[in-house]
């Protein structure tokens, strides 16, 4: 079934992100456009759309770990929820602060309730001195805004 189909990938897609993260420890600083091609790579849909700029190096396991999962958990939500065909992430640095802009083109229906990734999104950015927003445009696409320490 596609539930069951989801739970897999969603297993391994967490099994992989352990991964990245773990080399990164020994590195100068993450790949973060191949991390995420990598992250999305085993799902169908949504296609992934990486607008990262020149400037962004993340040399924090914490706050690479922090990006990935969000990422992910966007990922699952818009291919779970929203029935979105694509995915753009957008990460810049400004000054000190890293900013995470999520869009999917997919339909929320009805409001968004915070579920357990959204709340533990929420925790891990707060945790590392960061914030999230959750809001949803007028078609009913989502938007995930995130800061965090760069």
């Amino acid at each position: 079934t596609e539930l069951a189909t989801s739970r897999r990938l969603a297993t391994e897609l967490l099994s992989d992100l352990r991964g990245l993260v773990a080399a990164m420890r020994h590195e100068a600083g993450l790949d973060l456009v191949t991390a995420l091609r990598a992250l999305a790579a085993p799902l169908p849909r949504p296609r992934l759309r990486l607008d990262i700029g020149d400037d962004v190096q993340v040399h924090d396991a914490a706050v690479a770990d922090a990006i990935l999962r969000t990422v992910q958990e966007a990922l699952t939500n818009a291919a779970r929820h929203a029935d979105a065909d694509q995915l753009t992430v957008s990460l810049q640095r400004e000054g000190s602060r890293l900013r995470l802009r999520i869009d999917d083109d997919g339909r929320v229906r009805g409001p968004i309730r915070e579920g357990n990734g959204l709340a533990g999104m929420r925790e891990r950015l707060a945790g590392l001195g960061g914030t999230v927003s959750v809001t949803t445009g007028t078609a009913g696409a989502l938007r995930i805004e995130a800061e965090l320490p760069a």
